[in-house]
C-alpha cells in the first residue's frame, strides 16, 4: 500500500547577497593569537559587562548585560539545541555578544578557542591563567581565584521558570548565585582530526549538524565543566561560565569551515525544528526553513546568517592549528540554480552596514514556478560550479497545498530538490501531489517497519516500528520515537543507525591515557546521557556519534608513528 505524502515546501534555500557589502571583513582570531594585554581587555571586558544590569531584552546589543546573554539561553535552550536551528543561533548569538563586548571596552572581534588542536592537553592552556583554573580544587567545584572567582563573580539563580510550550513554569536545575562552578576533568577533549574526519563525511546540513555533533560540541562543553557538576556542562546554564563564548566561537568555525568546503554547503540548510510550537515555527509544522526568524534574535532570520559575509555579518577566521584539510569522502554535491523572492531586510539597528538591497534582476532571470498565481523570481547567476556571482533568495513559510481532499494525507512530508541543475532557467515544482507524482512513496511491512522507496535512484530507507515518519529529504528521512517523541535522522545505506562500539584489533587491548603516549590519543570520555536528553537529543544518534569517534582514535592510534594530531605534537614539543 502506497502512502500518500505531501510535497510542501523546498528546504534548500540559497541567500547569497551581494559581497560588496562586506568589504573588509573582520578576522577571528584564535585565543592564542592575542597578546597579553589583548587577553586581559577581552575578561575585563567580561567583567564589565557582567556587572551592567540586566536589560531584559536581546535587540540592542550596546546596552545587553552578561546576565541577558545567560537568560536568554536558559530560556531558549530546550528550542535551539539538538534540531536545525542550533548553529544559525548560536552564531547570531555570537554576533550579538561581540556587539556588547565592543560597547564594554573590547574592540575588534571576538576570539575563538581552538582546543581541539590541544586535546590531549587542554588544561594546561593559557586559557585558564585568566579565566581561572580548569579544575577547581573547591568541595562544591567553586573557583576560588581569577576574575570569576566565589565572591567577585555573580551567575544566574538556581531556579528558573521557562515560559513557552510544554515547559511552561518547569524549574530547571541550575548553578546558584554563591560561585561559578567548574570541576572539569582530566580526560581528553575530541581531538581535531575527529572533527575533521566528521566534516569529510558529511556531504549535507543534516549529516554535519548530526545533532550538534556530539563529537565535539557537547565534549567541549561536558569535558571543561565537569560532567553535569560545573557550570559549562549545564545545558541550560552553561553560558554561566566564560569559557562559553570561547567554546561557541570554535563550533562556529567549524560551520564556517565546513561551509567553505563545498559550494553547495554555504547555503545548505534543511531539518526540522523540536516542535510546531517553538515560537518561530510556522503554524503547526515543525519544518525548518532558512525564512524563519530565530529564537531571542528576531530581528534576524537564518537566511541573514547563512554567509558570515553577506552583509548582515562581515566576518571570517584566522587559520589555527586545528585546522587540518577537510576532503569530501564522497566529492562535492552539484550546486542547484534556486529560487529568488526579495533580499532579507531585518537587521539590528547596532550593527553596522546591515541593512540589504536585491540585486535588479533581468527579464530572462524571471521563471513562471507553478501553474497558479503564485510565483517567484529565479537568479540563475549561480551556476552549479558554485561560482561567488551575487544571488538574492527568501522562501515562503505560508503556501496552500494541492490536495485532493478525499485522500488524507500521511503525517510524513517529502521535502526536495525538483530541479533540473542542466538547465539555465530551472522549472521548480513547488505544489505537487505524490497522487502523481511517483518519485517517492512508502510501504508498510507486516513487522510494522516503514519503508521509503526513492525509485529515480532505486534508494530505500527502512524505519523501526516504534518510529513514526516524519519527514522526507532527498537524502535522509526524519522519524520520531513513538514512546519519548525524540526525532531520528536514517540514512539509505544505514550509517545512522545505532552503531555499536567494536575495538580495532591493530589498536591493542587497552586505551591510551591522556599524556602517556606521545604518538597515540587518548579518547575523550563518554558523553553523559542526562545531558543529551535535557537538551532533546537523540540519545542513541548521540552514542553512535561517539562510538564512530571512538573506532576512528583506534585506527588513528592504528597509524602511529606515521599518523599526525597537532595535539601530539604540542605534546612532543613540551
Amino acid at each position: 500500500m502506497h502512502s500518500r505524502l505531501l510535497l510542501v515546501f523546498l528546504v534548500w534555500t540559497v541567500a547569497r547577497v551581494t559581497t560588496a557589502q562586506c568589504t573588509n571583513p573582520a578576522i577571528r582570531r584564535e585565543w592564542n593569537e592575542l597578546t597579553p594585554s589583548q587577553q586581559q581587555l577581552y575578561v575585563d571586558s567580561i567583567v564589565r559587562l557582567q556587572k551592567r544590569p540586566a536589560s531584559n531584552q536581546t535587540q540592542n546589543a550596546s546596552v545587553m548585560s552578561y546576565a541577558d546573554f545567560v537568560t536568554t539561553h536558559v530560556e531558549q535552550a530546550l528550542w535551539t539545541h539538538g534540531n536545525a536551528q542550533f548553529y544559525p543561533y548560536h552564531r547570531a548569538m555570537m554576533r550579538q555578544f561581540e556587539l556588547a563586548m565592543q560597547s564594554a571596552g573590547w574592540s575588534g572581534p571576538v576570539p575563538y578557542w581552538d582546543w581541539p588542536s590541544i586535546s590531549q592537553t587542554w588544561q594546561s592552556s593559557s586559557v585558564f591563567s585568566y579565566f581561572g583554573p580548569a579544575i577547581s580544587t573547591d568541595p562544591d567545584g567553586c573557583l576560588q581565584s581569577g576574575p570569576f572567582a566565589k565572591g567577585n563573580y555573580t551567575i544566574l539563580d538556581d531556579t528558573f521558570f521557562l515560559p513557552v510550550g510544554q515547559y511552561s513554569r518547569q524549574v530547571v536545575p541550575g548553578g546558584d548565585r554563591s560561585c561559578l562552578r567548574r570541576c572539569g576533568s582530566e580526560d581528553a577533549l575530541t581531538d581535531a582530526t575527529v572533527i575533521t574526519a566528521g566534516l569529510a563525511r558529511a556531504s549535507n546540513y543534516i549529516e554535519f549538524r548530526g545533532d550538534d555533533r556530539s563529537g565535539y560540541h557537547a565534549s567541549g562543553h561536558v569535558g571543561t565543566g565537569g560532567s553535569m557538576c560545573g557550570d559549562m556542562a549545564d545545558g541550560l546554564f552553561s553560558t554561566n561560565d566564560p569559557l562559553f563564548f570561547l567554546h561557541h566561537g570554535l563550533v562556529d568555525k567549524v560551520w564556517w569551515r565546513w561551509q567553505r568546503t563545498c559550494p553547495y554547503y554555504q547555503f545548505n540548510y534543511e531539518g526540522t525544528l523540536n516542535g510546531a510550537d517553538d515560537p518561530i515555527a510556522d503554524p503547526g509544522d515543525d519544518t525548518a526553513r532558512s525564512a524563519q526568524k530565530m529564537d531571542s534574535w528576531s530581528f534576524w532570520t537564518v537566511t541573514d546568517v547563512l554567509d558570515t559575509q553577506g552583509g548582515v555579518l562581515c566576518y571570517t577566521y584566522s587559520k589555527s592549528a586545528g585546522d587540518l584539510p577537510i576532503v569530501p569522502v564522497n566529492g562535492c554535491p552539484p550546486v542547484p540554480v534556486v529560487a529568488s523572492i526579495k533580499a532579507p531586510t531585518n537587521t539590528v539597528p547596532t550593527a553596522p552596514a546591515a541593512s540589504l538591497t536585491a540585486p535588479t534582476l533581468g527579464s530572462s532571470q524571471i521563471a513562471q514556478l507553478s501553474q497558479d498565481e503564485d510565483s517567484q523570481t529565479v537568479d540563475d547567476d549561480q551556476g552549479v560550479n558554485g561560482e561567488d556571482e551575487p544571488t538574492t533568495i527568501t522562501d515562503s513559510a505560508d503556501q496552500p497545498t494541492d490536495q485532493d481532499p478525499t485522500q488524507e494525507p500521511t503525517q510524513a512530508r517529502i521535502i526536495r530538490f525538483n530541479q533540473d541543475n542542466s538547465q539555465t532557467t530551472p522549472s521548480i515544482q513547488r505544489r505537487a501531489s505524490l497522487t502523481n507524482n511517483p518519485d517517492v512513496y512508502t510501504t508498510t511491512a507486516e513487522n510494522g517497519t516503514t519503508t521509503v522507496h526513492y525509485p529515480n535512484n532505486l534508494q530505500t530507507i527502512t524505519i523501526p516500528a516504534d518510529y513514526t515518519l516524519h519527514c522526507v529529504y532527498e537524502s535522509n528521512v526524519v522519524a520520531k520515537n513513538t514512546k519519548t517523541g525524540l526525532p531520528r535522522t536514517f540514512y539509505p545505506d544505514h550509517r545512522h543507525d545505532y552503531v555499536l562500539y567494536t575495538r580495532v584489533e591493530c589498536a591493542g587491548v587497552e586505551d591510551v591515557s591522556p599524556k602517556k603516549d606521545l604518538c597515540k590519543l587518548a579518547k575523550p570520555a563518554p558523553l553523559d546521557r542526562g545531558y543529551v536528553e535535557s537538551l532533546g537529543m537523540d540519545w542513541v544518534h548521540m552514542e553512535s556519534n561517539d562510538n564512530e569517534a571512538r573506532m576512528f582514535v583506534d585506527w588513528f592510534n592504528c597509524g602511529c608513528p606515521n599518523s599526525y594530531s597537532p595535539s601530539q605534537w604540542k605534546f612532543q614539543q613540551a
